[in-house]
C-alpha cells in the first residue's frame, strides 16, 4: 500500500513549480512565459503524480497574496483570442484521462452532474436563439461568447479531477499540499495586514480592490477545503491530529482575516453542527496545542495594526445582528438585499419561468453578489428547481454511502461532514459571493469557482469510491 504521507519531494516540487511560474509570470517577457507554462503542461502530461500540478492550478486560481492575479489569463494571445493556464490545464487533463473517465473511474454523482449540465446547456442555446448580440465585448458578441467556452472547458474538471485522485493515498497528500498552502497564504495576509501592500505588489503587480481596502480578501477557496478537510481527517484519524488542529486554526483564521461575513457565518455554521452533533470532536482534547495558539494570538494582539484588522473583522460579523432585526442594509455596509438585488429581481418578475438564459440582457443584469436573485434571473424558477434538485441529489449519494459501508467502516460515519459543509457552501452563495448560479462562471475571474467547486466535489467523490472499494474487499474476503 502506498503512503498518503506527504514527502519531502512532493514539497518541494510543488514548491519549485510554484517558484519557477512566479518568476516566469513577473519576470519574463511573454514569451518566455509561454514556453515557461508549455514546459509545465508537458511535464504534467508526463507525470504519475497528477495531485502536484493540480495543486499548482488550485494555488494559482486562488491568487495568495493576489499573486498570478489577472496575470495567466493570457498564456496564449493571438489577436483578441486569449487563452489562460487553467484552460489549457484542463484541455491536457482531458485528453490525459479521456480513457480512464470511460469506465475506469466511478461517478457517484453522475445523474446530478447530467441534470445541472444539461439546463446549462439549454440555457446556452437559449441564449444564442433569443438575444446574444453578435458585437461588443461584455454582454454581447465575441466577449459572451468567449467566456462561454472557458466556462465550458473548465467544467470538464468535473470529470478529469476524480481520476487525477482517484485513490485515497492521492486525495489525502493533494489535502496535504493545501494545508501547506493556507499556512503560506496566512502568513501573506498578516503581511498585507502589517504593511498595506499585497505581496504581488513587490514584485511589480498591481494593487488589486479598493484604494483604502486592506481587507487580503484571497485564499478563501483553499481555507475552506483546508477547513473542512482538517475537521474530516481529525475525526476518521488521517495525520497527526495536533497538526490537523493547528490547520482548523490557521484556515478559520484566515478567513476571519477576510472579513468576509459569509464566509465567517460558513466556517462558524460548519464548526457548530460538526461539533453538537459529534461527541468525539472535542475542543479541549487539544488544550495543549490550544495554549501555545492562544498565547500566540494574544502576542499578536498587541500590535495596533492586527488589533485593528480583527476588531473590524468582528465588527463586519456584528452586522449580521442587524440584517436580522430588520436592517437589510447591515447599518450601510451592504447593499445585496435591497440596491442590487431590485434590478435582479425586476429582470426576473419579466420571465419567472426559464428565466433570461446567456441572453445579453442577462449578462447585463448580472450580479455576483446575490447568487439567489441571479439564479432566479437567469433560470427562473425552473433553474432553481434544478439546482436544488442537483444538490438534493449529490445529499442523498452521501448519505446513502453512509448508511450502507458505515455499518463496517468507520470513515464512512462521518460522511455527514460534508453535507454540513455543502451546507456552507450554500450560505456562501446566499450572503457573500454567486458559487452556484448558471452565469457565475461568465463574470471575469469568477470562472474560477469551477475549479473550486470540482475540487472540492471531487475529494467527496474519492472518499466514496474508496469506501466501495474497501468495502468490496471485505466482502470478498
Amino acid at each position: 500500500m502506498i503512503s498518503s504521507k506527504l514527502s519531502l519531494q512532493d514539497i518541494s516540487t510543488t514548491y519549485t513549480l510554484i517558484i519557477i511560474s512566479i518568476l516566469c509570470t513577473y519576470l519574463a517577457p511573454p514569451v518566455i512565459k509561454f514556453i515557461c507554462f508549455m514546459v509545465i503542461l508537458f511535464l504534467y502530461y508526463r507525470t504519475k503524480n497528477d495531485y502536484i500540478y493540480l495543486a499548482l492550478l488550485f494555488f494559482i486560481i486562488s491568487i495568495p497574496g493576489e499573486l498570478f492575479y489577472n496575470r495567466t489569463e493570457d498564456i496564449v494571445k493571438i489577436s483578441i483570442l486569449e487563452i489562460s493556464f487553467a484552460e489549457m490545464f484542463t484541455v491536457t487533463a482531458f485528453f490525459k484521462h479521456f480513457q480512464m473517465m470511460r469506465g475506469q473511474v466511478r461517478f457517484p454523482f453522475k445523474k446530478a452532474y447530467s441534470l445541472y449540465f444539461t439546463f446549462i446547456l439549454i440555457l446556452i442555446i437559449y441564449g444564442f436563439l433569443f438575444g446574444m448580440g453578435l458585437s461588443g465585448t461584455w454582454g454581447t458578441g465575441l466577449g459572451a461568447y468567449r467566456r462561454i467556452a472557458k466556462m465550458i472547458i473548465l467544467y470538464s474538471l468535473f470529470l478529469t479531477i476524480p481520476v487525477m485522485i482517484d485513490q485515497e493515498w492521492k486525495m489525502v497528500k493533494f489535502v496535504q499540499l493545501i494545508f501547506t498552502f493556507v499556512l503560506f497564504n496566512l502568513i501573506l495576509q498578516i503581511i498585507n495586514v502589517l504593511y498595506g501592500v499585497n505581496f504581488n505588489q513587490y514584485l511589480g503587480g498591481e494593487k488589486v480592490g479598493m484604494i483604502f481596502d486592506i481587507r487580503p480578501t484571497y485564499g478563501t477557496y483553499l481555507s475552506f477545503i483546508a477547513f473542512v478537510m482538517s475537521i474530516y481527517f481529525l475525526n476518521t484519524g488521517i495525520l497527526n491530529k495536533k497538526y490537523l488542529f493547528i490547520i482548523m486554526i490557521a484556515s478559520s483564521l484566515s478567513i476571519v482575516v477576510t472579513a468576509t461575513r459569509g464566509w465567517m457565518v460558513s466556517i462558524f455554521f460548519i464548526f457548530i453542527l460538526i461539533f453538537i452533533s459529534n461527541y468525539k470532536f472535542n475542543i479541549y482534547r487539544y488544550f495543549k496545542t490550544i495554549i501555545p495558539l492562544a498565547l500566540l494570538f494574544l502576542l499578536a494582539y498587541q500590535f495596533t495594526i492586527i488589533n485593528k484588522q480583527l476588531f473590524y473583522s468582528y465588527n463586519r460579523f456584528l452586522t449580521l445582528e442587524l440584517i436580522l432585526s430588520g436592517d437589510l442594509t447591515a447599518g450601510g455596509t451592504s447593499s445585496r438585499l435591497t440596491t442590487r438585488s431590485v434590478p435582479v429581481m425586476n429582470m426576473f418578475y419579466q420571465r419567472p419561468f426559464i428565466g433570461w438564459g446567456f441572453t445579453t440582457k442577462a449578462f447585463e443584469s448580472y450580479d455576483v453578489h446575490i447568487g439567489n436573485q441571479s439564479m432566479l434571473m437567469s433560470g427562473g424558477v425552473i433553474g432553481y428547481i434544478i439546482f436544488m434538485l442537483t444538490i438534493s441529489s449529490i445529499i442523498y449519494v452521501i448519505m446513502k454511502s453512509k448508511k450502507k459501508y458505515g455499518f463496517n467502516l468507520v470513515k464512512a460515519k462521518y460522511l455527514y461532514i460534508f453535507i454540513i459543509a455543502i451546507g456552507g457552501l450554500f450560505i456562501i452563495h446566499s450572503s457573500s459571493t454567486d458559487l452556484f448560479s448558471y452565469m457565475a462562471p461568465t463574470y471575469g475571474d469568477q470562472v474560477y469557482k469551477i475549479v473550486f467547486l470540482a475540487i472540492f466535489f471531487s475529494i467527496v467523490t474519492t472518499i466514496i469510491n474508496n469506501l466501495y472499494n474497501e468495502n468490496e474487499a471485505k466482502r470478498i474476503s
